[in-house]
């Protein structure tokens, strides 16, 4: 029994005034100290209980709070930056396709002829007849064409003049930009990119890319520039949000804001904020980065990431009070549920422990011991008409229960033996049967092979097994697995020797290696009584059992049948569906696939072409030769033409000796083109019946389908060219036309 209060005789009174409680009925409590007042555990249990669960649940809730709130505001340091990141890549991205852009407009030839003329004819080169001048301006009006937020592309020359542009009216000779940074360095020899400009046209604010014209020698002798709206740029914040208040600007290298998020008012305005200052002004290496900011409206955060190509920044800022916005409505929505849950609890656990349970507990726990320490003939004696009450009555049903147990139990440990046999038995027989059944759920040959050594793990650990048949008088390996154990590879000659065994004895073979490689199993197969083939399964251990042989003498009994039967079923498959004699497709077969062919090309708008033919005269073949040859004649013509085809193909013998080739994605041209080498292959090749060589011909029609256009009427068609050959004299090819109908049709 656990006592409460300090080590000592007041507590040692406490636990034999419980003990004497175990020997009468008087009914004894827990005393706070000595015997007394007795504890009010009905408000004194809920009090304490409600104080440690609501101060633990406070305690963690203000410690998940403040890592919360440091994880938070971590993870919006990470968002923002990465937003500043992306926008910044972004808008570098632009950049740089536009200076690619204007690169592949500079690197024209015609530019620098252009440039060479203008600095030889000097101010006549203005002249409205000056070719040079039209065709520089048609260049780069034409590269124009199309651009959106674009102002214009020009052509300055070496000294700042711009001689050629895009617009409409240009200003050829009037604008002069010797003195802008962005011509002074690209006249340096690289790309440029300025800071805001006032477009002269609308006022509206523009970047300039300049890029320098050079001669093959490296020498710079001018520039072409590629004006831009900011809105270019500017239009990609549209629709960014951050959180609820925060916002997403670019600013330039004199603080200008070139596009916002939120507001496009601010556009064309300067930033007031010193540390956003200060970040565009450093020249250091760092391109990314953050930071906080006070003022006296509040603190803010501040993620930025610099694009070097245009000298311009991305700024992400929001307020620290919008990033924690999330956390304090949490912090409210807890607080109100913690509040609620206190209470409750309180309730919850007074209600509970309102009326009087140490009297009942007390008993139960009486009767617990004395049947702990053996004396089950102890029973629960309460009054009350509660859950104690059912839970007494359920103790002394278990006791009872117990007893009438422990009297069954030298019984049913030996019917348990006799079940576990039995069980045994029975779960082997259940999992061969399940085994042959996934067996015969397929009659896919290779299926079946696969599946027998996957069935047959489940009944007889193995690290390798192999399946050796007899086939015409020799025994060569059937199928093989091997899970990787480095096992020695198996001696033809040995296992061959143990099939001569098996055929004398008809028993396994159970072989323990003797270089330590493990244990052999070897088992035969037989069908219908007959010695078929043997199945072997190796593992480095343990020994086989007597009782794993028998499963795997049952498993293979069945599994060769299994095997059997799907090898009989695809070669009844195959029957079905070759020719007899030439052992190509057979008609039927034929059309089967075709119809799916020429359905697949009519989905796509491919075309597809086919070809009949057959041998000229065969009848006068069989009369003077005999139906042997002319057999032989109509097995050749395939295998010879074969080898010539294009790899895509379907090939059927369509009836007697003609035959049917269909030839997806080719024209009625290629089609004849294929005919005809057929033609020449067969007529090339030499028949020798009984060593008297003869020519053999053939005579072929080709069609190609017309979009929409059925199997039927193609083949119908290409029968017709067929004929037409035949009556051309035979020996040679004709291509079906499409008819004016089925061309109107298509």
């Amino acid at each position: 029994m656990l006592t409460l209060g300090r080590p000592g005789r007041r507590n040692r009174i406490a636990f034999e005034s419980s003990q004497r409680g175990a020997n009468n009925s008087q009914h004894v409590m827990f005393i706070d100290g000595v015997r007394g007042k007795p504890m009010n555990l009905r408000i004194k249990l809920p009090i304490l209980i409600v104080v440690i669960v609501s101060a633990s649940i406070l305690i963690s809730g203000i410690i998940t709070y403040f890592y919360s709130s440091e994880l938070l505001l971590r993870k919006s340091d990470d968002e923002m930056k990465a937003n500043a990141y992306r926008m910044g890549e972004a808008i570098r991205g632009l950049v740089s396709a536009e200076i690619r852009q204007t690169e592949i407009l500079a690197s024209q030839q015609l530019f620098r002829h252009t440039l060479a003329a203008r600095s030889e004819s000097g101010v006549h080169f203005f002249d409205s007849t000056n070719p040079q001048l039209s065709l520089s301006t048609k260049a780069l009006q034409d590269a124009y064409h199309g651009s959106v937020l674009h102002e214009k592309f020009w052509l300055g020359d070496s000294e700042g003049v711009v001689i050629a542009g895009s617009d409409a009216a240009p200003e050829t000779g009037q604008i002069i930009v010797k003195d802008r940074s962005y011509f002074i360095a690209a006249m340096k020899g690289a790309p440029a990119v300025s800071g805001t400009i006032a477009s002269r046209a609308n006022s509206q604010t523009i970047i300039v890319i300049a890029v320098p014209v050079k001669e093959p020698s490296g020498q710079v002798i001018g520039v072409v520039g590629n004006s831009i709206y900011t809105s270019f740029f500017s239009d990609q914040l549209k629709g960014i949000k951050i959180n609820k208040h925060g916002v997403l600007y670019i600013v330039d290298a004199d603080g200008m804001i070139l596009a916002h998020s939120a507001n496009d008012n601010l556009i064309q305005t300067k930033v007031k904020s010193e540390e956003i200052i200060s970040v565009i002004r450093d020249q250091s290496d760092e391109m990314n980065g953050g930071m906080v900011i006070s003022n006296g409206q509040g603190s803010k955060y501040l993620a930025y990431s610099k694009i070097p190509l245009a000298d311009w920044t991305v700024i992400v800022e929001d307020d620290v009070a919008d990033i924690q916005s999330p956390l304090i409505d949490l912090a409210y929505k807890y607080a109100m549920v913690l509040l609620l849950s206190i209470t409750a609890a309180f309730g919850l656990f007074v209600m509970i422990l309102f009326r009087w349970v140490t009297k009942p507990l007390h008993e139960i726990i009486r009767v617990i011991m004395r049947a702990g320490a053996g004396d089950l003939t102890a029973r629960v004696q309460l009054r009350a008409k509660d859950e104690f009450r059912v839970l007494g009555t359920s103790l002394n049903d278990m006791l009872i229960r117990i007893g009438e147990l422990m009297q069954a139990q030298e019984t049913a440990n030996r019917l348990q033996l006799e079940n576990v046999a039995e069980r045994e038995r029975s779960r082997v027989s259940e999992l061969l049967r399940t085994c042959m059944y996934k067996l015969n759920s397929t009659l896919d040959a290779e299926q079946v092979k696969d599946l027998a050594f996957y069935e047959l793990l489940k009944l007889v650990r193995y690290d390798r097994a192999a399946s050796w048949m007899l086939e015409s008088d020799r025994l060569v390996p059937h199928a093989e697995t091997d899970h990787g154990i480095g096992l020695s590879q198996r001696d033809p000659l040995e296992v061959k020797a143990w099939f001569a065994q098996m055929r004398q004895d008809h028993q396994p073979i159970m072989v323990c290696s003797t270089d330590g490689q493990g244990y052999l199993l070897a088992v035969p197969l037989e069908m219908h009584g007959k010695l078929v083939g043997l199945h072997i399964i190796e593992r480095k251990e343990p020994a086989f059992e007597r009782s794993e042989v028998e499963l795997v003498l049952s498993f293979c009994s069945q599994a060769v049948i299994a095997v059997t039967n799907a090898q009989l079923y695809r070669e009844k498959e195959m029957m079905a569906i070759t020719d007899e004699l030439t052992g190509i497709y057979n008609r039927r077969h034929f059309f089967h696939l075709a119809e799916q062919w020429l359905e697949r090309a009519e989905l796509h708008g491919e075309p597809i072409s086919v070809i009949l033919y057959d041998v000229d005269y065969f009848k006068q073949v069989n009369d003077r030769f005999g139906h042997l040859f002319g057999d032989l004649v109509l097995r050749n013509v395939p295998l010879v033409v074969a080898p010539h085809l294009p790899p895509q193909h379907l090939m059927a013998r369509y009836g007697g000796e003609e035959f049917v080739l269909l030839l997806p994605g080719h024209r009625g041209a290629e089609a004849w083109k294929v005919a005809e080498a057929m033609r020449r292959i067969v007529a090339d090749h030499s028949f020798e019946p009984e060593q008297l060589p003869i020519q053999i011909t053939a005579s072929l029609g080709a069609a190609e389908n017309v979009r929409g256009e059925g199997l039927r009427s193609l083949l119908q068609r290409a029968d017709q060219a067929l004929y037409e050959a035949k009556r051309s004299g035979r020996n040679c090819t004709v291509l079906a036309e499409p008819s004016e109908s089925m061309e109107r049709h298509s």
